[in-house]
């Protein structure tokens, strides 16, 4: 722990404030680094570079002292400010020696104070600084995987609807399809019954009539082949209109569910947001600490 200027001038200015007699704090070198009375920073004093440089933690000047000195020196107190037992500076007092020596050792331990407190809130500032700093990439990270995953459910949901649409449509063709059916069985029988007719009639005619019979035989024939093989497209029609309802109805199921995940991925997206806003404001926050 070192000394610093502003915590130095604190301290002082706190004392005069208090006692109204004038202070100062020294550095290392001896030097005065804080000065309530502000007309001697940088100035090396003696009884700091005694305290310093020598054994003793004090140093006094009494009345008759400073008297003799011509003006040289003022009566007052000087000791060793120290951190650990390890001499970091020196606090002096000007004024009776009698009421500023207990005022100086109270002072030295406060400027202890005042640099531990400040150690310390300089340490939780930058810890606080650093957690929001890693709140907010850690934010910013989350968000962009859910914008990412919200992005993938809305693509999903876009495929989904586009299923659905072409299940009904090819649902729909084969209804068509099987009313083409429809007509083309009541065709067939209706060209069945005509074929019927046909070789009644050329049973009929006798000789005259054997061609006609021939052709009459020939268009039932494919009458009643047109009417099975339409019988048996409508059974594969019908097993392929099954099929495409139950793949309609999965469809619009996953749709739905898809739908849903895409919404609670949007809200989620925005609570990210919200979330990513506060980190921000805490890390403002943080940087003027």
């Amino acid at each position: 722990m070192e000394l610093d200027r502003e915590t130095a001038q604190g301290v002082v200015d706190f004392i005069h404030q208090v006692t109204r007699f004038h202070a100062i704090i020294c550095d290392q070198t001896g030097a005065i680094v804080a000065d309530s009375a502000r007309n001697r920073f940088g100035v090396v004093h003696g009884g700091a570079r005694a305290i310093l440089g020598g054994a003793a933690d004090t140093y006094g000047v009494t009345a008759a002292e400073a008297a003799a000195s011509g003006g040289k020196m003022k009566e007052g107190f000087s000791i060793a400010v120290k951190d650990g037992g390890r001499k970091i500076g020196t606090f002096g007092i000007s004024g009776p020696l009698a009421t500023v020596e207990p005022v100086a050792r109270i002072a030295s331990e406060l400027v202890v104070i005042r640099l531990r407190d400040r150690a310390r809130d300089t340490t939780l500032r930058e810890s606080i600084q650093r957690c929001a700093r890693e709140l907010g990439a850690a934010v910013r990270a989350a968000a962009t995987a859910v914008a990412g995953v919200s992005s993938a459910f809305k693509q999903l949901a876009a495929a989904a609807e586009g299923q659905v649409a072409v299940s009904a449509n090819s649902a729909e063709q084969v209804k068509g399809i099987a009313q083409a059916l429809d007509l083309i069985r009541k065709v067939a029988a209706q060209t069945r019954m005509l074929g019927l007719n046909a070789a009644v009639e050329a049973a009929r005619a006798g000789d005259q009539g054997r061609g006609f019979a021939v052709v009459a035989d020939g268009v039932r024939r494919l009458a009643e082949e047109s009417n099975q093989s339409a019988a048996e497209i409508g059974e594969m029609l019908a097993k392929f209109q099954k099929a495409f309802e139950m793949v309609l109805k999965g469809a619009e199921h996953s749709g739905r569910l898809i739908d849903e995940q895409a919404r609670a991925a949007d809200e989620i997206e925005g609570l990210f947001a919200a979330v990513r806003r506060a980190g921000e404001e805490l890390l403002a926050l943080a940087e003027r600490l």
